[in-house]
């Protein structure tokens, strides 16, 4: 029974029951939880910090003789990557204050709606934290830390995200300097920061969703697995099942790629294989989180009455436009251009092929496999998700493709480091390339793209790209999110606001059906309500209320039953972005039956997009009305 305590890593142990108590913790003393179960409020905490603290004094107890850390020595070492993760960290934080819109906004909703009603018992937790009806109870959880400790505002649930991306930094630096330590840490450091700024990691930072937890956790479960931390392995592999649906795939790819290593390593007969296989604790670590997984599963379906995503999943002959299952080329075509060429990963693939043909042509290709065996889990786990992808038809937004853009970028920093090339070759190389993608990250630049995707006229010289499939039309909304350019639409939107002197007594006129149509426009927000801000002259979600006003936007729809009732606002603003619509003289000569309309102002975002305002008056004229 000793043996088995000492075998234990305390330190393990420790981080797990500190990210738990985070949580419980904030959630206890937070004031935004309306209701609390005082029984589970001490239960909870004295279970938890009680075992924080038996970790704590086991792990300094055991660990005390070599417990010595010199952080000047660490710092000195690694001073080009100090350098470059706050490099990274920097261009980060710029988007905390981004106004969250479209399934960002439906997240942060969801995330704070949760954080309301959860009153710290287990079934409140698993019936809150399911983030627009999706497993994301882990990712959910972490997210629900920073909104605790910043309420009323978003900027907590981006820095949890920063502070997850540090440490995904940190997992893979350590890495490729155990892998190459005859590479120079600052060249290491370099390489590292081409997938950190490239366009979909960066440029889509500043949004709130699943598919990110789904990337940080895929490499915290290979660094620990490398590094043969059990238990964060198993803890770690937990949470990429509990992020969302697709992480149960990336499990199950990825542990089946860790037993085809064990077999292509292990020397002997099937037997002594299957013996390896079953003796391993990583192995044993994935079979708990498969039963986590599954007795989960089993409560939703026979214990729980709350609604379980993908309960509407049908075959592709159902007539369903989305979120089926299916086989079609073009589809399949789509997501391999999304997958490959999409913001110059058509670079990353030339590398790789190019590497390739290299190997085929030495005969190394067999030699190559059997040296890099260590790599499979993570080769299976982001193979299984293509496959998928293909094969789940759904809006084809690039979000969903961050683990496997990771991987083309984890192969060619390998190919980079692995390669005959000098220290100063492969450091060019990779500044180039990164400045090319911190390029595309902000403006759309990269050619190819723009001849293979649809463009959309964002009002500046520099188009925007859609990855929507044309058999399954969808709105121009999070099709476009695919780098940063996207978010120039809200500062335009203020811009006009504020241009037009709007202060929350004229009416907003967007000419068009809410949903679908110019509703993706979510100038007032969708599920979260949007003020404007007095003050600031701009649109918040929250802020102080003496000096929020709402803001009045009237569709179409809207229009003609406000002219019915004679209820219009004497002053209106009409908001018209080429983003979205291609009416704008349509609307204009509608619009001037009833309006004296003033002259158009647009409101530029320098090299990004534009959108256009007019400020108009009703006219005097009873006949205007309808009888």
């Amino acid at each position: 029974m000793n043996k088995f305590f000492e075998k234990i890593n305390y330190g393990e142990l420790l981080v797990v029951f500190l990210l738990m108590e985070c949580f419980f913790g904030l959630a206890s003393v937070s004031d935004v939880s309306q209701t609390k179960n005082l029984q589970w409020e001490i239960i909870g905490n004295t279970v938890q910090i009680f075992a924080c603290v038996i970790s704590a004094v086991l792990y300094i107890k055991i660990n005390r003789p070599k417990y010595k850390i010199k952080v000047k020595n660490i710092i000195k070492e690694n001073a080009c990557f100090v350098v470059v993760i706050a490099f990274l960290i920097a261009l980060r934080v710029l988007q905390l204050n981004i106004l969250p819109r479209w399934d960002t906004e439906t997240y942060a909703n969801t995330i704070i709606v949760a954080c309301e009603k959860f009153d710290l018992s287990i079934t409140s937790f698993i019936e809150n934290f399911r983030l627009a009806s999706h497993i994301s109870h882990a990712y959910g959880a972490l997210l629900a830390m920073g909104y605790y400790a910043i309420p009323n505002s978003v900027v907590g649930i981006r820095i949890v995200n920063i502070i997850l991306t540090i440490f995904a930094i940190i997992f893979l630096y350590r890495y490729f300097v155990e892998q190459y330590p005859m590479r120079k840490r600052s060249t290491i450091a370099l390489t590292i920061s081409l997938f950190f700024v490239a366009p979909l990691n960066l440029g889509l930072f500043e949004s709130i969703g699943l598919d990110y937890a789904l990337l940080v956790f895929l490499i915290y479960i290979f660094y620990f697995q490398h590094t043969k931390k059990y238990i964060l392995t198993t803890f770690f592999s937990c949470c990429l099942i509990f992020s969302k649906e697709t992480g149960a795939i990336l499990f199950c790819g990825y542990w089946l790629g860790y037993i085809c290593s064990i077999l292509m390593n292990q020397k002997g007969k099937l037997k002594d294989k299957f013996h390896q296989i079953v003796k391993s604790p990583l192995i044993w670590g994935a079979f708990i989180s498969g039963c986590v997984f599954m007795f989960y599963q089993i409560y939703i379906r026979f214990f729980s009455q709350v609604k379980q995503w993908g309960e509407s999943i049908q075959d592709n002959n159902s007539g369903s436009p989305n979120n089926v299952f299916g086989f079609d080329v073009s589809y399949i075509l789509l997501k391999f251009k999304t997958f490959f060429v999409l913001n110059f990963n058509w670079v990353l693939s030339i590398i790789i092929i190019v590497a390739l043909i290299f190997l085929i042509k030495k005969g190394r290709v067999r030699q190559t496999i059997k040296s890099n065996t260590d790599k499979l889990p993570l080769l299976f786990s982001v193979f299984f998700f293509c496959g998928f992808s293909c094969l789940y038809i759904t809006y084809n937004n690039s979000r969903y493709n961050f683990c496997v853009e990771f991987l083309l970028f984890f192969v060619v920093i390998h190919i980079l480091l692995r390669s005959n090339l000098t220290t100063l070759k492969i450091r060019m190389g990779t500044i180039c390339l990164s400045a090319i993608m911190l390029l595309q990250t902000y403006f759309t630049v990269d050619p190819i793209s723009k001849m293979m995707f649809k463009t959309i006229n964002s009002g500046s010289v520099v188009s925007m790209l859609s990855t929507a499939w044309h058999k399954r039309p969808s709105l121009e909304a999070d099709v476009t999110c695919y780098n940063y350019q996207h978010t120039f639409l809200d500062k335009a939107y203020d811009k006009a606001l504020n241009g037009a002197g709007y202060d929350g007594t004229q009416d907003i006129i967007l000419w068009g059906n809410f949903d679908p149509g110019v509703g993706a426009v979510a100038l007032e927000g969708r599920w979260m309500q949007c003020y404007w801000d007095k003050e600031n002259r701009k649109r918040v979600y929250f802020g102080n209320s003496n000096s929020l006003s709402s803001i009045n936007v009237i569709y179409e729809d809207d229009f003609w039953e406000r002219l019915n009732e004679q209820s219009l606002n004497k002053s209106a603003i009409f908001i018209f972005s080429p983003y979205f619509l291609d009416n704008e003289e349509e609307s204009l000569s509608t619009l001037g039956m009833y309006y004296d309309i003033g002259e158009q102002k647009e409101a530029y975002v320098k090299w990004q997009g534009a959108v256009y305002s007019y400020k108009m008056t009703l006219k005097e004229n009873e006949e205007i009305y309808y009888e």
